[in-house]
């Protein structure tokens, strides 16, 4: 790590599977000199100073924070408002930078604009595309975000220090840095990361009453499991995110709904010819897709 860009204090807010997973990174990067944590739950904050993962075994945030130099907010979305106001309440480092890791963007800028509009300039939001169906603390893990791709989305306010700042902590955990505007961002995402979840979740709850529910499952092969995993996903984070980005998860929902509504016309009318070519059409993209960016 280069001493010139390693933070002096690092906050992580929110100690789940993502938050947990900052701070076991960053821990072994070097990223900061002091390494602080904060969970609505006490215990984790305990655990996490037993494993020497943070320095702080308790502690209130508005009081952690105004020792940090740089704060990651790893809660789920749906508590961003309160976040914020207890960080507009509190004594920050004049020089403290905040960053995110939420699946929304512009829901999280327009909480803190609502909440806290003199951190606006400070506030550089960055989404890390890494994860998994796992969630809280114990499912954290060092390395998620090795060489993995990270959306940073400032906004108009967001000064060039927060963003240089941001740029440069992210990059200490090996990611593979990206820009785009927060609009973007989330009418991206809505397509290949909600969508998808929206699927695996609908797909389980749908043969959750099928009538042989009994045997239903004994006989899954792995294609169920492939396509059903993000469905183990936490709840709470999930609902939030598609309440939260509704009207984008929405359209991408409907235009999925006219694929499948053609897919439903082809079989019905044994159109085989144009079925296929449906089937190998998606089969070529996303062998490409592979190719291009999974190589």
């Amino acid at each position: 790590m280069n001493s010139v860009s390693r933070e002096e204090s690092l906050l992580v807010v929110g100690m789940g599977m993502i938050g947990g997973s900052v701070l076991l990174s960053a821990c072994a990067a070097g990223s900061a000199r002091h390494i602080l944590g904060f969970d609505r739950d006490s215990s984790t904050m305990q655990t996490a100073c037993e494993q020497g993962v943070i320095e702080n075994s308790a502690g209130q945030l508005r009081d952690l924070a105004a020792q940090a130099s740089l704060i990651v907010i790893a809660a789920p979305p749906s508590a961003f408002a309160e976040i914020f106001a207890e960080l507009a309440s509190a004594e920050l480092n004049s020089a403290c930078v905040i960053s995110d890791v939420a699946s929304v963007k512009s829901p999280v800028i327009s909480a803190c604009i609502e909440n806290a509009p003199a951190l606006m300039p400070r506030f550089i939001p960055a989404h890390p595309i890494a994860g998994s169906e796992q969630s809280g603390f114990s499912a954290a893990k060092n390395g998620l975000f090795y060489h993995k791709k990270l959306i940073l989305t400032p906004h108009d306010q967001t000064s060039a220090e927060a963003t240089r700042r941001g740029e440069a902590f992210w990059s200490s955990l090996d990611c593979f840095l990206a820009i785009l505007g927060p609009e973007l961002h989330d009418e991206l995402l809505a397509s290949t990361s909600h969508l998808p979840h929206v699927l695996a979740y609908v797909l389980v709850d749908s043969l959750l009453g099928h009538q042989h529910i009994g045997s239903l499952f004994e006989f899954a092969a792995g294609g169920f499991q492939d396509i059903s995993r993000t469905a183990s996903s936490d709840p709470t984070m999930w609902r939030d995110i598609f309440m939260l980005n509704k009207d984008k998860v929405l359209d991408a929902v409907e235009a999925f709904e006219g694929r499948l509504s053609r897919f439903k016309q082809l079989l019905n009318e044994g159109r085989s010819d144009e079925l296929f070519a449906m089937l190998e059409h998606a089969k070529q993209g996303r062998d490409d897709y592979l190719a291009k960016y999974r190589s």
